[in-house]
């Protein structure tokens, strides 16, 4: 016996209705969507199929009167070009005539901080103390190896700055060398403290490129990944949906009725 409300029912089968109707519609629209789909495609693919280079050789015939405008646009273009690259050289060069002097500003302060402690610790243990041009070339070498490697990250002023606090550190300690014999081997020169903090300055600037070139590395990978792991995801929700239908379409089957609604 049947104790479906008949209004309830009624509103049932048209629900139903529709949506088979909806299905139908959209199953069409996308079987039309493939078929033109597939012409346009099955025709791209013939017009490369088909497609012939032209062999002839047919270059157009050069005329004086072109030759004529071009030469009397370039004399027109060519003074003011001129002009306007020279202007632009001389303010380039300026721009880094004054980048240089300031450089210069700021590193003199601690080349004369290197220069009077590598001087003090010198003296202290009886070697010939460091040249002020020596000093410079050394660090300026350094400096532009550390900008070639890790340019505009301010690296090379702290390599400034690290080397003239070793260079104090070495004179703060130059009373206790130079009580040592002078066979010890903690007496150390003082161009292999110097030597010693730069090529680890420099050894720490690449093992942290290596650091971030691996980090970016394992980055990619990681972006690479998350795409399968969303097609993955995607492929699950698709099975769901697949399931639920084959479930609402199993539940219809075990309760046919007819497609319309009963006579009132």
């Amino acid at each position: 016996m049947n104790t479906e409300h008949p209004g309830a029912a009624g509103k049932s089968l048209l629900i139903e209705n529709r949506f088979f109707a909806l299905t139908r519609w959209v199953g069409l629209a996308g079987a039309t969507l493939a078929v033109v789909a597939a012409i346009v495609v099955a025709l791209a693919a013939l017009h490369k199929m088909t497609r012939t280079a032209n062999d002839s050789i047919a270059p157009t015939t050069p005329r004086y009167a072109t030759f004529r405008e071009a030469t009397e646009a370039d004399k027109q273009q060519t003074a003011p070009a001129a002009s306007d690259d020279a202007l632009r050289q001389k303010e380039q060069a300026a721009a880094r005539a004054q980048e240089e002097l300031a450089f210069e500003r700021k590193l003199q302060p601690f080349l004369d901080r290197m220069q009077t402690s590598l001087g003090a610790y010198a003296r202290a243990v009886d070697q010939a103390p460091p040249s002020r041009d020596g000093i410079r070339g050394f660090v300026k070498s350094y400096i532009a190896d550390i900008n070639r490697h890790a340019p505009g990250t301010g690296l090379d002023w702290r390599y400034v700055e690290g080397l003239a606090q070793a260079c104090d550190d070495l004179a703060a300690d130059g009373a206790r060398l130079a009580s040592l014999p002078v066979s010890d081997p903690s007496r150390v020169d003082y161009a292999d403290v110097v030597n010693w903090y730069s090529r680890e300055f420099m050894n720490g600037i690449k093992q942290e490129r290596g650091r971030v070139s691996s980090e970016r590395q394992e980055v990619e990978s990681d972006r690479v990944l998350a795409w399968t792991f969303l097609a993955a995801a995607a492929s699950t929700f698709g099975v769901f949906v697949l399931l639920t239908m084959l479930l609402a379409l199993r539940r219809i089957a075990r309760n046919p009725r007819a497609l319309r609604p009963p006579p009132h």
